[in-house]
């Protein structure tokens, strides 16, 4: 009974330390580019991300979410519409990869860490009482500590599968890229709802 306990712990902590070092691993990339392919029960695709400074422009085939370092920016092609949001006053940003990251470090809890091939997978539980999930699975590249994929993991059934196809640090990206041109839009005819 003590060995299992201890082979426990020492498994907990080391899944603990490996999240850690990947989060402060996609933290300290100060400028990047990541296509990302995600699937689940009600929609799928890809998504191309590109983040310097803390300014970010994540497009799907239907949406473009991006933030100029002030305001974030959801562009709706199909029904031509923006919603902008007061990046200090609604803070729920979701668009770079530490976001994404920053979402299971919060909601989820290193329960254990395996090893297969050059690749950690470690299992993390939900810190609340969740009736449908039992835990997502998050993939990291041995070598990089960079994430390679997340999976949901239901208790009746598969959830969504996010796969990191591409994370490359880079050396610039273009101001342009995070620039929202509201005059254009309106020409356009989209709907502009600020806050």
């Amino acid at each position: 009974m003590l060995p299992f306990a201890v082979m426990y712990g020492q498994n907990y902590a080391d899944a603990a330390r490996i999240m850690d070092s990947c989060v402060k691993k996609v933290k300290d990339i100060n400028t990047y580019k990541s296509t990302i392919e995600y699937d689940s029960q009600n929609f799928s695709g890809r998504a191309t991300l590109l983040f310097s400074d803390g300014k970010y422009r994540f497009t799907t085939s239907d949406v473009v979410r991006m933030c100029d370092g002030k305001y974030i920016y959801t562009i709706m092609n199909d029904i031509k519409e923006v919603n902008v949001e007061n990046i200090d006053v609604d803070g729920g940003a979701l668009g770079s990869m530490s976001d994404i990251l920053n979402i299971f470090v919060r909601n989820f809890k290193p329960y254990a860490v395996t090893r297969k091939n050059d690749s950690w997978f470690i299992e993390m539980r939900p810190v609340a009482q969740d009736r449908e999930l039992e835990s997502v699975e998050i993939e990291v590249d041995i070598n990089t500590l960079l994430p390679l994929s997340f999976v949901e993991k239901m208790r009746e059934g598969n959830g969504s599968v996010i796969k990191i196809i591409e994370l490359t640090p880079v050396v610039k990206i273009q101001e342009s890229e995070f620039y929202f041109d509201e005059k254009k839009y309106k020409e356009s005819g989209y709907y502009i709802v600020r806050p």
